[in-house]
């Protein structure tokens, strides 16, 4: 966990460092490019928690991994209703990724304790990911609206 956490805080100073006297750094290039390539912002920061959320398998690691890279790509100086409402929902969908992993302790420790597979449990967490979706969109949206 440790070594973890250390890892996590060197790659998100990387990331931060300037790359050029202007101030540039790696993420502002990034989203330079995903703007170029039409790729919208939204989607990058709600894919990118979910999919770290589904490698890890735990909060701490999809939120270390992922929001480094999220809150940069938000710009330098959000409001407080982007930063809320990119928060609520960048850990929403990172939240729905380690609830799906196969390698979420909680998941396979239950699966192994009621001796289902863990590919038919899937169908019981649909419903409640799709509310944490829906409820976190528009938990967003209204952060948003309100700050």
């Amino acid at each position: 966990m440790i070594i973890l956490v250390i890892g996590i805080q060197a790659f998100s100073s990387v990331l931060k460092s300037p790359l050029d006297v202007g101030g540039t750094t790696l993420v502002t290039l990034m989203r330079d490019e995903f703007i170029h390539v039409g790729i919208p912002i939204f989607a990058v920061i709600v894919l990118l928690p979910f999919i770290s959320g589904m490698v890890t398998g735990t909060a701490f690691g999809f939120v270390g991994a992922s929001f480094p890279i999220v809150f940069a790509l938000v710009g330098q100086n959000p409001t407080l209703g982007v930063s809320t409402s990119t928060t609520a929902c960048a850990y929403a969908f990172g939240y729905m990724g380690m609830m799906i992993s196969p390698i979420h302790a909680c998941f396979v420790v239950t699966c192994e304790y009621f001796k289902s597979p863990i590919v038919g449990t899937y169908r019981y967490i649909a419903g409640p990911c799709a509310f944490i979706l829906l409820t976190s969109l528009m938990l967003s949206g209204l952060y948003y609206l309100l700050f």
